[in-house]
């Protein structure tokens, strides 16, 4: 099968090759992780976890289920599925960035993995 077409050319701007991409991308969240929740309220006006909770109600989402965060962050939606599930057991959250999982580490008592969607590191 053949790779997957990046979504962007090589932002020589930023970096100078397609293999400096991931680094370039792990810097940036690494970065941002301790304020990402705090401004992401400030843009939503508050209106994220309402949002994010109706979001994944709307979708379906209910007691007795089970939910994988995939790109799961500092754990916005994983927070909400919590507040729907009400057992900790029952939400994964996934995450490339070691930083964005230590922020959602912080305020969520569920499993925190890192991984990609591409390559889960979850048995089956």
């Amino acid at each position: 099968m053949p790779s997957p077409t990046p979504p962007h050319p090589v932002l020589d701007r930023y970096y100078r090759h397609e293999g400096d991409r991931a680094s370039f991308v792990a810097t940036l969240f690494d970065g941002a992780a301790r304020h990402y929740d705090r401004v992401g309220h400030v843009l939503a006006l508050g209106s994220g976890p309402y949002y994010r909770r109706h979001a994944l109600e709307r979708a379906g989402l209910r007691p007795g289920m089970k939910l994988l965060d995939v790109a799961t962050g500092t754990g916005q939606v994983a927070r909400a599925a919590l507040s729907i599930l009400g057992d900790h057991r029952a939400v994964i959250g996934v995450d490339l960035n070691a930083s964005m999982l230590g922020e959602a580490r912080r305020s969520l008592p569920i499993p925190l993995v890192r991984g990609t969607a591409e390559a889960l590191p979850l048995a089956t």
